[in-house]
């Protein structure tokens, strides 16, 4: 546990303070892994437990880590909200209970139906009206894929961490991730190497 709350330490400290621009954290990762999970849920704590009001919002539809690492109830999440089967946006927040910790899960749409759901202009809204209300959102995203509806979300990020294991990509994959991030003008903050 010691290991771990270092780990996540020496990554806070890499980053830049949210005054300097890194209050909307986007999270990206070129295979599915569950460190990138794992250093959300931890740095979540962190900054809650430094007094920030935190939003950890899961847009990997194909997982729903975060309501099993939080122990959370509901059924409903952010795909039923962007496809119209939930209409309140506070319906899909959920409060972490003894923490100061709002998570957005992914949903119950099957994955198949999700594709272009983060496009949406709903999900802008849903960016804009959440944004002001934290000090800190922390966007857990699929694993890249060209031209993923996810490559929208970059618009509200002020920044993004790669979480990848180094040694199990391919060159071509990681220069693919950057142009795509270069295109976008969007501000990479750092790499964390992690192992699936």
């Amino acid at each position: 546990m010691s290991n771990i709350k270092e780990a996540i330490r020496q990554i806070n400290g890499s980053l830049p303070a949210g005054n300097n621009g890194s209050k909307v954290i986007l999270f990206k990762t070129l295979a599915r892994t569950n460190s990138e999970q794992t250093i959300i849920a931890n740095l979540a704590l962190m900054y809650a437990r430094a007094g920030e009001k935190v939003l950890v919002l899961d847009t990997d539809f194909s997982s729903n880590a975060f309501k099993q690492a939080f122990g959370l109830k509901t059924k409903l999440g952010l795909s039923d909200y962007l496809s119209g089967g939930s209409s309140n946006v506070t319906g899909i927040i959920q409060a972490v209970s003894g923490e100061n910790i709002s998570i957005v899960c992914s949903g119950t749409l099957p994955v198949e139906d999700t594709a272009y759901l983060l496009g949406d202009p709903k999900m802008m809204s849903f960016m804009e009206k959440t944004n002001d209300k934290y000090d800190r959102v922390l966007i857990n995203t699929a694993a890249y894929a060209a031209n993923s509806s996810d490559e929208y979300l970059l618009e509200h990020a002020d920044g993004v961490v790669i979480v990848q294991d180094l040694k199990a990509i391919k060159k071509m994959q990681m220069f693919s991730l950057l142009s795509m991030l270069d295109k976008r003008n969007a501000k990479v903050l750092g790499y964390i190497s992690a192992k699936k």
